[in-house]
């Protein structure tokens, strides 16, 4: 039976065609991206990202601003933008990174709000100039502090036609701002649901509960707390549930006819990610038995994929996401491949064996930790129980999505857009290392994550790690929250919640993995080891 699989190289890369296929079959609705530098009222230059529809739908489209927070790339709300652009709109997100000091907002300390306000009201603006869109029909959406932003904004401005706040509650009134959609997911770290429904029903003067609409959309008092069992706070900009809620709202605030349509990007982009996983898998398993007669091979793989970086950085025109894609791809296929090749079976066996229950363990105590705290929405409504096994798959490719091919692109690369890719230096460095010393990298890591030999095996090592672990996180938690103050983010509100936060989010799931470790301890080491 055993001889009738498939190697694993060959199996991996059927996977990787068929999920590739697959994803191709749901094509992104045509569209053309413009990088725009525009100044805001202060004075203050930043860049846009703007997704015009192709042919456009109408001679005057609506419009939509996407306010992501402003430590994540453009691309961050590129699954919602091509939803809407699908939808006839015209669409504008922000690259708060820019391409110079005094475009980084990152770089923003003292008056970093009003510099966001005036931002967000520079965007709406530059949207008005355009002949393309009707400047009566322009509508924003932000998710967690920029869906603070974008209600701000609203209430300044009250010719704007809806506003969607995503993840995130503020202080309004029934009257103001237009058009109010409160959009959460079930499982928002930050923004609990109970916490969400006080929100809406004060700002609709109404008992209503979640997923109904309330007032008139004419006299701009409609009112909406839309949930998304599929979504915590990390995810809701991926979740197709969320994109619903919102691309729904839009059409229905700025005049369109309902659409029943299903909504396939966020698929779109996880069946990409599962191709570039399977065939990532494809050629290191194929790598490591090349490598066994053949030790150039190592050598000559880092060699091609530099090749290939060169190659797909001179890519241009809309397919250049898809190149930065391939050039992490290829730089984790290289970092990997001299490693793994060169690792002795038995080892190798054992450190993967390792890894996948380590992350196995991580998910589960995190999703067991999401369960817990929404126990009580699970009595209150309980249909949201139906979507769990769905939110069990989804939230950790959606995670996954996010953290490895979105978060990972302005660490790549200095510069990239439809015109130019520009990879960072460290980058061929890395390459350049794997070229002359395959394996070199991760097996330096290797070596200092491995334990001991003999009496010294038998110390109890763990607490000290855990110290050390318990530092580090203390040190990113004091470095955010100086970051929040020297912005002026952090108030007494905000820092409840994040408070909330710890202890509802961050010292469960260390509790529960530990207890977890513990019992699947002698199932994951084999004895001896």
């Amino acid at each position: 039976m055993h001889r009738l699989l498939p190697p694993l190289w060959a199996l991996a890369g059927g996977l990787a065609l068929v999920f590739l296929l697959l994803a191709l079959s749901l094509p992104e609705p045509p569209h053309r991206l413009d990088y725009t530098r525009i100044e805001n009222g202060l004075g203050i230059p930043l860049w846009v990202v703007a997704y015009f529809p192709q042919p456009p739908a109408s001679p005057a489209a609506p419009a939509a601003v996407i306010c992501q927070p402003f430590n994540d790339p453009p691309e961050y709300a590129r699954l919602l933008a091509l939803e809407l652009v699908r939808d006839g709109f015209v669409v504008l997100v922000f690259d708060w990174r820019g391409r110079a000091p005094g475009e980084n907002r990152q770089l923003q300390r003292a008056g970093a709000q009003e510099i966001l306000r005036a931002d967000l009201a520079a965007a709406v603006a530059y949207l008005r100039g355009l002949p393309e869109v009707d400047p009566a029909r322009i509508v924003l959406a932000g998710h967690s502090v920029g869906g603070t932003l974008a209600i701000e904004a609203a209430l300044s401005d009250p010719t704007i036609a809806a506003v969607a706040s995503i993840g995130m509650g503020a202080q309004v009134t029934p009257e103001a701002p237009p058009n109010l959609l409160w959009a959460t997911g079930l499982y928002d770290e930050f923004r609990g649901l109970n916490r969400m429904r006080e929100t809406f029903r004060a700002s609709a003067a109404t008992l209503a509960g979640e997923n109904t609409t309330v007032g008139e959309f004419a006299r701009g008092t409609a009112r909406r707390l839309g949930v998304s069992p599929t979504a915590d706070h990390f995810t809701e900009l991926q979740d197709p549930g969320i994109q619903r809620e919102v691309r729904d709202w839009f059409r229905r605030a700025v005049g369109l006819p309902p659409q029943p349509r299903p909504l396939r990007m966020e698929l779109r982009a996880l069946l990409l990610l599962l191709a570039w996983l399977g065939g990532l898998v494809a050629v290191l398993a194929a790598l490591r038995r090349l490598a066994g007669a053949h030790r150039w091979a190592l050598r000559v793989f880092p060699l091609l994929a530099l090749l290939g970086i060169l190659w797909l950085s001179r890519v241009r025109g809309p397919g250049f996401l898809l190149a930065t894609d391939g050039i992490l791809w290829l730089l984790l296929a290289t970092l990997l491949a001299g490693f793994i090749a060169t690792r002795e079976t038995r080892a190798l066996a054992r450190g993967l064996r390792v890894a996948v229950s380590l992350a196995l363990l991580v998910w589960v105590s995190l999703f067991l930790t999401l369960v817990v705290n929404n126990l009580a929405n699970y009595l209150h409504q309980p249909r949201y129980l139906l979507s769990l096994p769905e939110f069990a798959l989804r939230h950790p490719l959606d995670a996954l999505y996010a953290y490895l091919l979105v978060y990972s692109r302005p660490f790549l690369f200095s510069l990239y857009d439809p015109e130019t890719i520009a990879p960072r230096l460290w980058v061929y460095a890395v390459v350049g290392l794997e070229i002359l010393f395959p394996g070199l990298l991760l097996g330096l890591v290797a070596r200092l994550a491995r334990r001991p030999p003999g009496p010294a095996r038998e110390r109890r090592l763990l607490p000290g790690a855990r110290g050390v672990l318990l530092l580090v996180l203390l040190g990113g938690l004091a470095a955010v929250v100086w970051l929040r103050l020297e912005q002026g983010f952090l108030t007494g509100e905000s820092a409840r919640a994040a408070l909330r936060f710890l202890l509802r989010f961050a010292v469960l799931p260390l509790f529960l993995f530990a207890l977890l470790w513990r019992w699947f301890r002698g199932r994951i080491l084999a004895p001896g080891e």
